[in-house]
């Protein structure tokens, strides 16, 4: 467990700059990635958003562009909500992906992937606890034994494109998280916070599951099983509250193929909400 006087140091170590050619070269040959590093922008999703618009007007779409924002000025959450973090203390990075043989209504289903990949990096090279929360949010168990946010995800389409964004907290003091529930893997005593090997180890990771999801034709059956397992939302009771004010409390019991939350009510009644559909999702009590 790293201990309070040791917070510093090891923040100042993870937040180098990264460079591009060391994220590139932990990637293997056959990668689809090429990446890019950039000191500051506005939101990484947008920017790859436009690139995808401008690759299409041009009839040259790129398979694979990644992008690493040191700083995010206007990172982009769900519902519009923003993310910021302190320059160099999160991985905010941004992939462009397309996927010709994934019908376009399975598409959504890419952040899934986005996040299975997470899961497994922080588990395995990190050494965490991890799991996800519907629809788009990483947990890890922080030295409080508490499960808190540590990133978030974020899929949008672009066109005929996919831009799958990740703002992941690697070197967060608890004086600069955005919220009470957040946390990061520094907080949370992870063996490694080089954001470099973080970021090639969830490329890698994805870009597998992305080959194996494309080699199945786009059937979600697959990533659909290993998101139930990783789901930390299904069985518990959950808060789900709606636009309108409404609130439903129950039981989440499963995901829908379209990727629909499935709660059983207290009532008795079972319903589905889409991400579109909540405003939050919250603890039962």
């Amino acid at each position: 467990m790293t201990r309070d006087c040791d917070l510093d140091e090891h923040a100042a170590l993870s937040r180098r700059p990264i460079d591009a050619g060391a994220v590139q070269a932990l990637l293997a040959l056959d990668s689809r990635w090429r990446v890019s590093v950039v000191s500051h922008t506005g939101s990484t999703n947008t920017d790859l958003a436009a690139a995808a618009a401008r690759g299409e007007r041009d009839g040259n779409m790129v398979d694979g562009a990644v992008l690493i924002a040191e700083e995010q000025v206007a990172g982009k959450g769900r519902l519009g909500r923003t993310w910021t973090a302190p320059a160099g203390s999160s991985i905010t990075m941004s992939m462009l992906v397309l996927l010709p043989y994934v019908p376009m209504a399975a598409r959504g289903w890419a952040g899934v992937v986005a996040g299975i990949a997470a899961v497994r990096v922080c588990r395995e090279l990190g050494g965490v606890s991890a799991s996800l929360k519907w629809p788009n949010d990483l947990l890890v168990t922080d030295a409080e034994g508490a499960e808190r946010k540590c990133a978030g995800i974020l899929g949008e389409m672009a066109g005929s494109a996919v831009v799958i964004g990740l703002g992941l907290n690697v070197s967060l003091l608890k004086a600069e998280l955005p919220r009470p529930d957040a946390t990061s893997l520094l907080l949370a005593g992870s063996s490694s916070l080089d954001r470099a090997e973080l970021a090639a180890a969830v490329l890698t990771e994805i870009d597998s599951l992305l080959r194996r999801w494309e080699g199945a034709n786009g059937d979600v059956a697959q990533i659909r099983a290993e998101y139930l397992t990783l789901c930390a939302t299904i069985g518990a009771g959950v808060r789900v509250e709606l636009p309108s004010g409404a609130t439903v409390l129950g039981v989440a019991t499963n995901i829908a193929l379209d990727g629909s939350l499935v709660v059983r009510s207290d009532s008795g009644e079972l319903c589905t909400f889409t991400a579109a559909d909540v405003l939050h999702l919250r603890p039962a009590s």
